[in-house]
């Protein structure tokens, strides 16, 4: 009764965004009652930044969703042995992630096969190895897409430097995330904290939260 009669003209651009977020988390809500969606929240904790989608999926073990082939990961480029994409879902050790030095196109995308995601939240941790103003990311986008052709932009970070150390952690929260995607990929966007044209792509780890569609 509310939509037919209210008339297009009514609506501002304000109010109809928030009118889309209420109907999106109504269906939400709907879907979940049918077990086709699952909720993996971030609580704030900085603790638990790496308790998200990846570990739900390996059932507490991140490492499971490589070994028993739930998820793909790839990457643009790897420096080597030891430096493998799926170096950034083992949240227990201090592997990394690297791409080749010279990468200014460096990427690593998680592939959830027969699942789809929509990311709320996202965490990152630097090289265990690096201190401040090395080699440490700063400039990413977090992308989204369902076909590995067309990607959308769901969060933009330049000169980022809050992971900017030894060890460093943090998370970030999505604001552009109204869609499920197969694949999430973050994305360098310039150089790393070392600045001089540096565009090695290191990361200790890597973690989402949001919704699950399961299949």
């Amino acid at each position: 009764e509310f939509i037919e009669r209210l008339s297009p003209e009514d609506i501002s651009q304000s109010l109809w965004r928030k009118l889309k977020k209420c109907f999106y988390y109504r269906f939400l809500e709907n879907k979940s009652k049918e077990n086709v969606v699952k909720r993996i929240q971030f609580d704030k904790n900085p603790s638990n930044r790496f308790k998200g989608i990846i570990t739900y999926l390996g059932k507490g073990n991140s490492k499971n969703v490589i070994d028993n082939k739930i998820i793909d990961i790839t990457s643009s480029t790897c420096a080597g042995s030891g430096n493998e994409p799926f170096k950034s879902i083992d949240y227990e050790e201090d592997d990394y992630f690297h791409s080749y030095s010279n990468d200014k196109d460096a990427w690593l995308c998680f592939d959830f096969k027969e699942r789809k995601v929509r990311p709320t939240y996202y965490s990152l941790k630097s090289y265990a190895r690096n201190g401040k103003n090395q080699y440490n990311v700063q400039n990413w986008v977090i992308e989204g897409s369902n076909d590995k052709d067309k990607w959308t932009i769901l969060d933009t970070r330049n000169s980022e430097r809050s992971i900017d150390d030894t060890n460093a952690s943090n998370t970030f929260e999505i604001s552009n995330s109204n869609e499920f995607y197969r694949y999430l990929r973050i994305h360098q966007t310039g150089e790393n904290a070392k600045g001089n044209s540096d565009f090695r792509f290191i990361i200790s780890s890597l973690e989402y939260f949001g919704y699950i569609i399961e299949s």
